[in-house]
């Protein structure tokens, strides 16, 4: 669609306050322009607009579900943009001008296989929550191990992906998503990120998942559902930061501790308790 056809007016119609619901961005509540779905090839110009004509501050903007867009660097004038959602778009580059976002926190690029320049994250050092889910990747970019105060790194989807020590420079990281990877182990410098609370490791070929998993001391949650050969280390029990280890009907129970199968919960919701009583 020509994204000429978007004036200030049509775009304002588009434009509220909105609640972003978030893993570790609490109470972001921001002026969000919200496109998805709209077959746009380019960000409307008509958004800078927005604040010099219409007063009001471009906080967020949500562009998902566009693939042909191509064309994102007006992004860069909105200097009080928070957060850029754009799940299933076109880009192949970060646009350079986006080095302006300095208060840019949530970055949403997932499910964008062409996307092959990153250089413009080592400026965005204020973002803590990332999505290159279903980017292709095979490693994880340079550019991203500048982001020191992550919180949140989503990296599902990525078949084939290796995790070097890179990852270790990202200290503050909090949740890590590796589901549908190809892993047929958990990368050994995973055990390194101490701060780690939420792992999802769905998804994957896992047969084990090592007893590094004790280094992980803060860890509150354990995500492995598809992994039908997956083994539970005995030392997993006596993580007793664990709070739950998500599953599902294709995990063998037969060899897993009474402590640890009180951890454990199904995905689809299932009492486990009870199925294990008519068993």
């Amino acid at each position: 669609m020509d994204v000429e056809k978007w004036n200030m007016y049509a775009l304002l119609k588009h434009f509220e306050l909105l609640e972003w619901e978030l893993d570790n961005v609490p109470n972001l509540s921001l002026e969000t322009l919200d496109l998805d779905d709209c077959e746009l090839d380019g960000v409307p110009p008509a958004i800078a607009e927005i604040e010099y004509y219409a007063f009001r501050d471009v906080q967020a903007v949500s562009f998902n579900n566009n693939p042909e867009m191509r064309k994102a660097d007006i992004l860069g004038k909105l200097e009080d943009l928070q957060a850029i959602n754009m799940w299933g778009c076109g880009l192949t580059a970060i646009p350079n001008c986006w080095t302006n976002l300095h208060k840019l926190q949530v970055l949403g690029l997932g499910n964008m296989p062409e996307l092959t320049s990153f250089s413009p994250l080592r400026k965005l050092t204020n973002v803590t929550w990332l999505d290159l889910g279903w980017c292709g990747l095979t490693s994880l970019p340079v550019e991203v191990t500048h982001l020191t105060k992550l919180a949140v790194l989503a990296l599902g989807g990525n078949e084939g992906i290796e995790i070097d020590d890179s990852i270790c420079c990202l200290w503050n990281l909090q949740k890590l998503a590796l589901n549908a990877c190809g892993l047929k182990h958990v990368p050994p410098p995973v055990f390194s990120l101490i701060k780690l609370t939420h792992l999802h490791l769905d998804d994957n070929h896992l047969v084990t998942l090592g007893q590094e998993i004790v280094q992980l001391k803060e860890l509150e949650e354990l995500s492995v559902t598809g992994n039908s050969n997956l083994c539970f280390p005995k030392l997993l029990s006596q993580c007793d930061s664990v709070q739950r280890v998500v599953i599902d009907e294709t995990i063998n129970l037969a060899n897993v501790s009474h402590s640890l199968r009180n951890k454990l919960t199904m995905a689809n919701g299932a009492s486990l308790k009870r199925d294990n009583d008519e068993k």
